[in-house]
């Protein structure tokens, strides 16, 4: 579980929305969003005593109702055995087709006795018995008698045995037998009556079917002998290789096809360039021109002309002949070369076309061949599938009715085994093993069940209360909430003040007046990890801000504050809250002017600031201007914020809430970074989102949060730093070298130790 990070945990650069920075190393990050194993337990310790409780008291309900149960309407339940009589051997495999283990036979055969046992015919032959009829259960309602067996009698079958185990449940000890032993008394009868001239019928008609399914399975055996006398491995080896030649060829006529249709595209372009103009210019017309050797043979005349002609004007001048000579001569090579161009660009285009056309008949011719070889061995290859798919339709044909044929015999074999037909001497297929008796003991309650159940009841209820009052508090209450809702990094946390040993009068304070506290031990980590969060240029000016009012604002601007001042900095701190100043209040002596004085030109800021400790200056906050968002946003207050960076090392502001008013977000966007300070317990997810979300929009650089007050509970944060802190620090005080009458107080003192722990787990 998270901790307030110690100096070991060297933080690296925090996130922000406009610059590339990380979080803090051992943090906890937004991928760890779901519950761990960790938060598991922390809900399960918190919520420890309320799941005693819910268990304690499920566990008292479940004694009480099982011994008032007990005491007033205690169950009897009624049992009645009924074993069903299995087949000799000649029956069981008188036809080999039954490949059925004998423990199978019995089990099936079981099964389905249970299964008639609780048949309209049975029950309704029960509900008419004397038996029944003599009963207070059968007299409270006739009508439903049938209705009621079906809900209240249970059959089931004994493992391992050819038994049936007919059970009822019932307050009075007399009933439940009577009904029972009559239930199974009219199942017996009907079993002995079921074995009649209908079941034999049905016997019958099913050996039929079975006869016609296998003169059909012979005509199938037939039919696929006559088919397999031809090669069906030629066959399956031809359509091997005329797959493959369709394999070869759809490529190739697909090819064929793309190629074709990037031909046409090409000579439509050509054709439209001709007509165009444009075509003469391409690429492919002028490659064509320029390979003529005449034209090569013309352009290095002109240019050794023209060669000549620039030595003979500098000896001569361009009036002299030798020069207008060369001159007639150059105009001749140059119209010579245009005429040529001209007649070379037009051949070129027309062989650019010719050749494009010749192309696409060429693809054309191809992408024919490659169609009609494709279509004639898609044709073999259909001669050969029939051949194939009459021998597989014949095979399918065979096992749906091989099938059908094993059903039928199932079927009878069933019906024989139920009905008991052909059984020698008229064996009867069921008799009554043991009648139920009265039952001596209830079967319900009891209490090895009763008990058991209410426990786990109890952890059930207790341990879904626990998560659904987790889910319900929305209540920031550790950094694994920062991570996983607020998706901002964690500077630290800050403990509360109900948890400190120390009687700590003005928290805000706690810097000076207790210096070795946890509290400001907590402050100097935050300062840590605040100067590892990225380049001292970038957070020389800090907001200090939160969502709400009483969040902790001023305690954590003096305190974090302090910790940097006595770290060697000089730290300014400047009271930004006009309605509700702080600081003011904590240093009477600081001139009146304050911030708000310095803006509107009625003072100095430089003589506003008081010096209340080494290294840290303070500024009020100065009276209540009626316009302060719009001071805190004014070009003096921009100048402001750049002329106090220059002359302190640190430059710290005490903001307003910013969810009650919007002075903290103008002010976010002058000054390096935000630090966000969340109450735990008292701030929720959605008040911490909107406070981000609000922001980032104007664009603020939020370098972290810091979670005020952290409470010790049995499952909360910061217990063992707690007890670790306050026992080293009592180690610390303790002598180096004890006399002997302090060796003899040395035990008393550590044994204090250990009570001021146990109090704090309590």
């Amino acid at each position: 579980m998270t901790v307030i990070p110690t100096r070991e945990h060297v933080p690296q650069a925090i996130r922000g929305p406009l610059a590339a920075v990380q979080r803090p190393a051992g943090l906890p990050t937004a991928a760890a969003a779901g519950f761990t194993g960790k938060d598991i337990i922390r809900i399960l310790r918190r919520r420890k005593w309320m799941i005693i409780v819910t268990v304690g008291i499920c566990l008292a309900a479940s004694a009480i109702t099982t011994l008032l149960w007990g005491m007033y309407a205690p169950f009897y339940t009624a049992k009645a055995y009924v074993a069903v009589n299995t087949p000799r051997s000649t029956e069981l495999y008188a036809n080999p087709a039954f490949e059925l283990a004998p423990t199978d036979i019995i089990q099936r055969l079981t099964n389905s006795n249970a299964r008639m046992v609780k048949s309209d015919v049975v029950l309704n032959a029960a509900a008419e018995s004397q038996k029944v009829r003599n009963t207070g259960w059968y007299q409270r309602d006739r009508d439903t008698a049938v209705r009621r067996l079906t809900k209240e009698i249970n059959v089931s079958p004994v493992a391992n045995t050819n038994l049936i185990e007919v059970s009822m449940t019932g307050t009075n000890t007399g009933e439940p037998p009577e009904i029972v032993n009559a239930v199974v008394e009219a199942f017996v009868d009907n079993s002995q009556t079921t074995a009649s001239s209908e079941s034999s019928a049905q016997i019958n008609r099913l050996t039929i079917q079975r006869t016609g399914l296998t003169n059909r399975l012979d005509q199938i055996a037939q039919s696929m002998a006559t088919v397999r006398q031809s090669n069906l491995s030629d066959i399956q080896g031809q359509r091997n290789m005329i797959n493959a030649q369709i394999t070869f060829w759809l490529p190739q006529r697909e090819q064929y096809d793309q190629s074709l249709k990037l031909a046409a595209d090409t000579y439509d372009a050509l054709l439209q360039q001709q007509k165009d103009g444009t075509l003469a210019k391409s690429g492919q017309v002028l490659d064509e021109v320029d390979r003529d050797l005449t034209l090569h043979q013309l352009k290095a005349s002109q240019i050794n002309l023209e060669t000549e002609r620039a030595n003979l004007l500098q000896k001569f001048g361009p009036q002299h002949r030798s020069v207008q000579a060369v001159d007639n001569r150059l105009n001749s090579v140059i119209a010579q070369i245009d005429d040529l161009q001209k007649q070379l660009t037009q051949q070129a285009m027309a062989t650019t076309v010719a050749r494009q056309a010749g192309l696409i008949a060429e693809l054309k011719a191809r992408d024919i061949q490659a169609t009609t070889q494709i279509q004639g061995l898609v044709a073999k290859l259909n001669d050969l599938t029939s051949i194939v798919t009459q021998l597989e339709n014949l095979t399918t044909e065979q096992q749906v009715l091989e099938q059908q044929a094993r059903k039928i015999d199932d079927r009878l074999l069933d019906l024989r085994l139920v009905t008991g037909a052909g059984r020698e001497g008229g064996q009867r297929p069921v008799y009554i093993r043991q009648p139920a008796t009265r039952p001596l003991e209830p079967s319900m309650p009891k209490w090895n069940v009763n008990i058991p159940l209410g426990l786990m009841l109890g952890l059930f209820i207790g341990v879904g209360l626990a998560f659904l009052l987790e889910f319900i508090d929305t209540t920031i209450k550790g950094p694994s909430d920062i991570a996983r809702k607020v998706d901002l990094p964690l500077l630290g946390m800050v403990p509360h003040t109900d948890d400190l040993e120390e009687e700590i009068a003005d928290l805000r304070l706690a810097f000076k007046t207790h210096p070795h506290s946890l509290i400001n031990e907590a402050f100097r980590q935050i300062r840590t990890c605040l100067l590892f969060s990225g380049p001292a240029e970038l957070r020389r000016s800090l907001l200090i801000t939160s969502p709400l009012p009483e969040d902790g604002r001023g305690t954590v601007t003096m305190n974090l504050a302090g910790s940097i001042a006595r770290g060697g900095k000089k730290v300014l701190v400047v009271d930004a809250n006009f309605r509700q100043p702080m600081i003011r209040k904590l240093y009477p002596q600081c001139p009146e002017g304050g911030l708000s004085g310095s803006l509107v030109g009625q003072a100095n800021w430089r003589e506003q600031i008081c010096q209340v400790e080494p290294n840290l200056f303070v500024m009020a906050s100065g009276p209540l201007p009626p316009n302060p968002a719009e001071l805190l946003g004014s070009e003096p207050m921009r100048q402001l914020v750049k002329d106090m960076i220059a002359e302190y090392d640190q430059v710290m502001f005490d903001g307003a809430p910013c969810l009650v008013v919007t002075d903290s977000a103008i002010l976010a966007t002058m000054v390096d970074g935000v630090v966000l300070v969340v109450r735990a317990e008292a701030n929720t997810y959605g008040i911490a989102q909107r406070t981000r979300d609000m922001l980032n929009r104007v664009g603020a650089r939020i370098l972290g949060v810091v979670l005020n007050g952290v409470r010790v509970t049995a499952g909360g944060y910061l217990r063992k730093s707690y007890e670790t802190f306050y026992e080293y620090q009592e180690q610390a005080q303790l002598p180096q070298g004890p006399s002997k009458e302090q060796a003899g107080q040395e035990p008393k003192a550590q044994a204090q130790v250990g009570e001021r722990t146990a109090d704090r787990e309590e």
